[in-house]
């Protein structure tokens, strides 16, 4: 019974949610959850669609990756990030936005030369930022490759 109120309860809400379109996802989005302990994620995608994505260890080296553009396929996201090494990073991402709140999930592919030999989810929120309080990200400060 408890759960049959809070699905009532939450339906208008969830209800009023809607898909994220091309200027919603310029911003930073940090990790909600990780699949690998310890770890956090940063994606800064740009107004252009260029982005840089992180991914801090607490026991590995950490990366960094950047990317020049983004392909927009209906309403999923899919970003292409190519090392000088031979690892590779597809993320492929959708999400849903709230009044201010939005979240992008999907999965983080990873190749190597041999081909795919992983892919592990992805769950990102908007942050906030004291320079950034609109969320939109412009120009990027740094060379994207």
């Amino acid at each position: 019974m408890r759960k049959l109120i809070i699905t009532i309860l939450l339906f208008p809400a969830l209800a009023l949610a809607g898909t994220l379109e091309v200027g919603d996802y310029p911003g930073t989005w940090v990790s909600k959850w990780v699949s690998v302990e310890g770890e956090k994620q940063k994606l800064i995608i740009y107004s252009d669609l260029s982005s840089v994505f992180e991914r801090d260890f607490t026991q590995y080296e950490d990366q960094k990756f950047k990317s020049k553009s983004a392909k927009i396929v209906e309403d999923l996201l899919i970003i292409k990030y190519e090392t000088n090494g031979h690892l590779r990073y597809k993320l492929v991402l959708s999400g849903w936005k709230l009044e201010k709140d939005k979240i992008l999930y999907g999965t983080m592919y990873m190749y190597d030369s041999s081909g795919q030999f992983n892919g592990l989810p992805i769950s990102l929120l908007t942050k906030e930022t004291p320079d950034n309080k609109s969320n939109n990200a412009g120009t990027p400060q740094i060379g994207a490759t």
